[in-house]
């Protein structure tokens, strides 16, 4: 399928839901260069799945932020580059 195509159809599947469920369809529309430009990059099904979808970085970003909750002190952006790795390294072993 043509991306041009594509965009029509998932336009039209957003002005559908938009009655419904408005911030569904907000997200649909806001996502959907994204989208399109996975898709014509023609990459691999999985990796296309992986990113055209935002999950993999919400999670990480909570998985940071519960890592460094309880940091008190931030002597320099050395220790904040630190504790950002850390998280990373705890959110790769759930990808």
């Amino acid at each position: 399928m043509t991306p041009t195509r594509l965009k029509k159809l998932i336009r039209n599947l957003a002005r559908r839901l938009d009655q419904q469920w408005p911030g569904v369809a907000a997200s649909i529309l806001e996502g959907l260069d994204e989208i399109l430009t996975v898709v014509r990059l023609k990459l691999p099904k999985e990796l296309r799945r992986s990113l055209a979808c935002t999950n993999i970085a919400e999670n990480m970003m909570g998985t940071i932020r519960r890592a460094t909750r309880n940091v008190k002190s931030w002597r320099d952006a050395r220790v904040a580059l630190r504790w950002v790795a850390a998280g990373m390294i705890e959110a790769n072993k759930r990808f």
